[in-house]
């Protein structure tokens, strides 16, 4: 078995978010060290660790809420203490936040987080709520949010949809793998 070849003067700006280009640092760190110990030659292959880091870029959660207590759904500061609460409990890091309240009744809000978003469209006149979370940390905890802002909300019934968003696999197909770091 051959070591992977040093890709030199390669400067590396993750595609993901940095918690996890730190953990694989740390990963090569270990590796790095282990390997002087042994006094054996250093080689590592950058870009394969990080195609390996992620087969998609974020996963959208959907969140349907039915029969929801109506006068929670055009209640803006309820809904903002809400959705605030849903993010620290997703474990999500909170940057902006924004809630406009439509006449004669609705609301639409939106907490953007370190690791992406979470959206809310309420339709009073339904008594329904529509929640979006949209992550690109594995590490977070959306379904207990989830399970929070159905309990708040005071929701009869609710559905839950998942699903992977931006195929690694199609983006580096078609050469659209950047060196940035949107995360900052």
């Amino acid at each position: 078995m051959t070591d992977p070849v040093v890709e030199s003067n390669v400067k590396i700006k993750p595609t993901f978010p940095s918690i996890t280009f730190a953990f694989i640092l740390t990963l090569v760190t270990l590796f790095v060290k282990e390997r002087k110990n042994s006094k054996k030659e250093v080689v590592f292959n950058f870009k394969h660790i990080i195609s390996q880091m992620k087969e998609r870029l974020g996963r959208q959660t959907m969140l349907e809420l039915y029969g929801c207590k109506n006068e929670y759904l055009n209640d803006i500061e309820f809904i903002k203490i809400a959705l605030l609460k849903a993010a620290e409990i997703a474990k999500a890091t909170i940057v902006q936040q924004y809630f406009h309240q439509f006449s004669p009744y609705g609301i639409s809000g939106t907490v953007v987080i370190t690791e992406s978003h979470i959206n809310i469209h309420t339709w009073p006149e339904h008594d329904f709520a529509a929640i979006d979370f949209f992550t690109c940390n594995d590490e977070m905890e959306v379904e207990k949010s989830c399970k929070y802002l159905q309990e708040v909300f005071e929701a009869v019934e609710y559905k839950l949809n998942s699903h992977d968003r931006g195929s690694m696999a199609i983006i580096q197909r078609l050469g659209g793998a950047q060196t940035l770091n949107h995360h900052q």
